[in-house]
């Protein structure tokens, strides 16, 4: 049987209230070959600290990134057994949902439509908990990271990384965990809380929305 080691990525911004309620939920977990990265994006943002830290990670099938947001938790001690199973068939590349929050989740099985035309229609459906296999990392480029102006996107960062890992896998290589493995905590400081927000959310959304489509490997 396979064995995996798992790179928790974990992004905040300045004085988190609630990043070591995150930090011991990651810490609780029943595997023990976890490597927790954490980092303050205030200086550069989340997208650029994202992908830099996926550079440190050797590229290998046996690698798992997950990325779980610093104002989030794991919701149980044994949330990465649960991914690990899926990885154990290894034709699955990628996995995605599903998450407890005040808010009903978003996330839905795949469907027929297009991973970008699937968004489209009706919002951003591959959320927590993400994962994928390392072996796609040296697949993603730098320039899909940033807009037109050549600036890293400062919003839509899960869109901007994960959107090229559903389309580098292929629909067949990704499976969608219909467990709740995730506490998503909504705040004052969301990235949508604010008008602001949104519309810089969706003027990133847009341009990432413009870019070549990655083909499937």
């Amino acid at each position: 049987m396979e064995e995996f080691t798992f790179h928790i990525i974990t992004t905040y911004k300045g004085d988190s209230l609630y990043l070591e309620e995150c930090i011991q939920s990651v810490n609780m977990q029943t595997l023990s070959a976890i490597h927790h990265v954490i980092i303050d994006h205030e200086d550069k943002g989340a997208c650029r600290n994202h992908f830099e830290a996926l550079q440190s990670i050797e590229s290998v099938s046996s690698s798992i990134i997950v990325h779980l947001d610093g104002d989030d938790r794991l919701l149980h001690t044994r949330v990465l057994e649960k991914v690990r199973e899926a990885y154990h068939d290894p034709n699955v590349w990628a996995t995605y949902g599903n998450y407890v929050s005040r808010a009903k989740s978003v996330c839905r099985p795949i469907d027929k439509r297009s991973f970008r035309q699937s968004i489209l229609d009706g919002g951003w459906p591959w959320s927590h908990l993400r994962t994928f296999r390392a072996h796609l990392i040296p697949y993603l480029k730098e320039t899909d990271m940033k807009d037109s102006s050549g600036n890293w996107f400062s919003s839509a960062s899960d869109v901007a990384i994960f959107l090229p890992i559903l389309e580098l896998s292929g629909k067949s290589r990704v499976k969608f965990i219909d467990d709740d493995l995730v506490y998503y905590r909504i705040h004052p400081d969301n990235d949508n809380a604010t008008v602001n927000k949104q519309r810089d959310q969706f003027r990133c959304a847009v341009e990432l929305f413009k870019k070549e489509p990655y083909k499937q490997l």
